[in-house]
C-alpha cells in the first residue's frame, strides 16, 4: 500500500494523465470513473487511512472527482 503522500500526488495527477489519454468520451469515463476505475481505487484506499489523514484525503477526492467530471 503506497504512503498517504504518494497517494496523494498519484490522485492529484488523474485530471492529467486523463487528458493525455487517446480514447473516446466513454471509454474515459469507464477507465477513470468507472465501477472499476482509477477513481474508485483511490477511494478504497481512503479505507485504509488514519482518521486524521482521511479529512484531507476526501477533500482532495472531491475535487478531482470534480475535474474528471
Amino acid at each position: 500500500m503506497p504512503d498517504y503522500q504518494q497517494l496523494v500526488s498519484q490522485l492529484q495527477q488523474l485530471p492529467e494523465q486523463m487528458l493525455q489519454e487517446q480514447l473516446d468520451a466513454d471509454a474515459l469515463r469507464i477507465k477513470y470513473l468507472g465501477k472499476n476505475g482509477l477513481f474508485n481505487e483511490f477511494s478504497q484506499a481512503l479505507k485504509t487511512l488514519p482518521n486524521e489523514q482521511k479529512r484531507n484525503f476526501g477533500k482532495i477526492l472531491n475535487q478531482v472527482k470534480t475535474q474528471l467530471e
